[in-house]
């Protein structure tokens, strides 16, 4: 049976990580896409524990679970503009903060004083660069405009998203963007409130932007470019057992596309787990670009015949790298050189947005 195991004591340390790092900067605990898969009021409950009473959300759903939780909050963020006015009179009772992308959205949240009685509170979203949703930069006029016409709707804060919080020129080009959104802002004489717009990575490459707040989600699982550099540990894995051990013979080929060939006898290891279940998963890389072929097939060329950046399983303690392409369903392990029998459990570094396929277990 497949479980991934979570070390509470790893996240802790994380999460005590992340508040030295923010200094000043409020922490906002991204619990979405149910938790990274450990559930969502799991992740709160465990960060509230540690000392962090505010949430991001992107669900309704999620945003419930967080308020029956019975921790508090300080401020729960719905991070995903809504336009059904159940859903928004139910979440406005609760105290959830909306997310203001556009107009149309202030004007939703304006009629729901109307409805309720009660003024909702509210983030404005300005996109510098992600493309997804958000005023732009050169919409600062309407945005003015907004906050005088809006007096129903209480704005306590005004964020961004990097789009790529590693990447020193992009983020460098976005915060000049958001930056001058609230210089002109301030020059109006307009307080927008809480400012944020660094996530995990930022938080640790640029935490000269960490402003009022910061949003994190992976980081408090160790999951961010050099993560060991800036002290977060990893903090969990998947446990699968042995499924069947073979001898293979020389010149026996593994996996989708032959792409590994034993040059001489050699004893492999079967485990039921796969890209199904966020094993190796490639990167996603977007719209396929010439310099994005090119490294693709240079991983190819390294893991194929340089045998470099081989995914692996550990088994008692030893790295086991996968021989051929990962299956979506199974995954093929060299033990030649390693003590270990059917139904001993390898140990793989999965992607945990997945673990809907499998048991949680908090250690």
């Amino acid at each position: 049976m497949r479980r991934y195991v979570i070390e509470r004591s790893r996240l802790e340390h994380n999460i005590a990580r992340i508040r030295e790092q923010a200094g000043d900067a409020a922490v906002y605990a991204a619990v979405k896409a149910d938790g990274y898969g450990i559930g969502c009021t799991r992740l709160a409950s465990l960060c509230a524990e540690n000392g962090i009473r505010r949430f991001a959300v992107t669900s309704p759903d999620e945003a419930m679970a967080v308020s029956r939780a019975g921790i508090g909050f300080d401020d729960l963020l719905l991070l995903t503009p809504l336009s059904e006015t159940d859903k928004i009179i139910a979440l406005a009772r609760i105290g959830v903060s909306f997310t203001v992308s556009s107009s149309f959205d202030a004007q939703i949240l304006k009629n729901l004083w109307y409805i309720t009685g009660k003024r909702p509170r509210a983030h404005i979203k300005i996109d510098t660069g992600m493309g997804r949703r958000g005023f732009f930069p050169e919409q600062t006029r309407e945005i003015c405009r907004m906050y005088s016409n809006c007096p129903e709707i209480e704005f306590i804060g005004i964020y961004s998203h990097f789009c790529c919080g590693c990447n020193a020129k992009l983020v460098k080009k976005q915060f000049g963007l958001f930056s001058r959104v609230l210089k002109e802002l301030s020059d109006a004489g307009i307080d927008p409130g809480i400012r944020h717009i660094s996530a995990s990575s930022a938080l640790f490459h640029h935490p000269e932007m960490n402003l009022d707040a910061v949003r994190v989600g992976s980081a408090i699982f160790g999951r961010i470019a050099q993560a060991e550099s800036f002290g977060l540990q990893a903090t969990g894995h998947c446990s699968v057992p042995i499924e069947q051990i073979r001898e293979l013979p020389a010149g026996m080929s593994v996996g989708y596309g032959a792409g590994y060939k034993a040059n001489k006898a050699i004893r492999a290891a079967t485990c039921q787990i796969g890209t199904h279940y966020g094993f190796a998963l490639a990167k996603n890389e977007g719209e396929r670009t010439l310099l994005g072929e090119l490294r693709s097939f240079a991983r190819i060329f390294k893991e194929r015949f340089v045998r470099k950046n081989i995914p692996f399983a550990i088994i008692g303690g030893i790295k086991c790298p996968v021989l051929g392409a990962v299956g979506s369903e199974s995954v093929t392990l060299d033990v030649t050189d390693i003590d270990c029998k059917r139904g001993d459990e390898a140990e793989f570094d999965i992607n945990p947005m997945l673990l809907s396929c499998m048991d949680v277990e908090l250690e």
